[in-house]
């Protein structure tokens, strides 16, 4: 992933966005009951999530920087749409259908490979598929011993 213009250009869609999505919030808030509502905003939420998942999934290489600030872009992304499910966390997580991963993804952007092996032995990346770890995983770290070891390990958990 590239840096500086492309950063930007991300930046604003993303900010654009949530946005968006913030002005519906305010206005679907008041007349839905909450289950509608909750539902309604995890699908425009999930559509946002799911277009920026499958750009930084997809990515061939994601540099130190580019980790940094996808972490970051990601932590204040699910600020920025708690906040459009104020009192009803609970419900925004189960309502998106993507939240976990999304978590899970912008958290990865911010693990060295030992914290990366840690968590996956704690089941932390449920949501996230083998292929698509593996892909990060490859995407994010240089080739090396430890690279390969947390790799089989990730193949080993897939049989199971």
């Amino acid at each position: 992933m590239g840096g500086g213009k492309i950063w930007s250009e991300s930046e604003n869609a993303i900010n654009g966005a949530v946005n968006h999505a913030q002005q519906v919030s305010q206005a679907w808030g008041p007349l839905l009951a909450t289950n509608i509502y909750c539902k309604a905003m995890g699908m425009l939420i999930d559509c946002i999530f799911e277009l920026i998942l499958s750009h930084v999934m997809k990515a061939p290489d994601i540099s130190e920087s580019s980790c940094q600030f996808v972490n970051t872009l990601f932590g204040d992304l699910l600020g920025s749409v708690e906040e459009c499910f104020p009192k009803r966390l609970v419900e925004a997580q189960i309502s998106c259908k993507y939240w976990h991963k999304f978590f899970a993804v912008g958290k990865f952007m911010n693990m060295s490979l030992s914290e990366i092996n840690h968590a996956l032995a704690e089941g932390f990346f449920r949501s996230i598929t083998g292929p698509e770890l593996s892909s990060l995983i490859q995407a994010t770290f240089a080739e090396s011993t430890k690279r390969e070891n947390v790799l089989k390990a990730l193949s080993k958990s897939d049989q199971m």
